[in-house]
């Protein structure tokens, strides 16, 4: 599996301007990069999970936020992006309750978004990793 964050307002794949997406993907892919992680290569069918923490009161969903990240990890976390088979993405308001989750995470990202979530500002959580047919679930109930 590979993690990391980004401190980067998320750009809609439906942005409008080519060039102000190109230069976001080229950074998202930069940041990635500055991690040191290994991607996957060709081999095998993948997950990703994109989390964008933000205080906007309108942003795009979460489905258009995550395209051009998924993008921009083609030839540096994967290949093709079409090898990520399952994706999961959310655009969560900090100011809206919700609990997150650390539990897998390391102590670095743990204080990178906390802090980000402290300090108000927009963030980014990228994933991805080795897809599982154990992530295909019907009727999940969340009580």
């Amino acid at each position: 599996m590979i993690s990391f964050c980004t401190l980067r307002k998320a750009k809609s794949y439906n942005a409008g301007k080519k060039k102000l997406l190109r230069n976001y993907e080229q950074a998202i892919a930069a940041d990635f990069q500055s991690t040191g992680q290994v991607g996957f290569g060709k081999s095998g069918n993948l997950y990703s999970r994109v989390y964008y923490f933000h205080r906007e009161h309108q942003v795009a969903d979460a489905d258009n936020i995550s395209k051009p990240i998924l993008d921009a990890l083609t030839g540096h976390a994967y290949a093709d992006d079409k090898q990520v088979i399952f994706r999961s993405a959310a655009s969560l308001n900090m100011e809206e309750g919700f609990v997150i989750d650390y539990t897998n995470l390391s102590s670095d990202l743990v204080a990178d978004i906390t802090n980000a979530v402290l300090q108000g500002k927009s963030i980014i959580y990228i994933e991805v990793g080795a897809f599982s047919n154990d992530f295909i679930q019907f009727g999940v109930n969340t009580q």
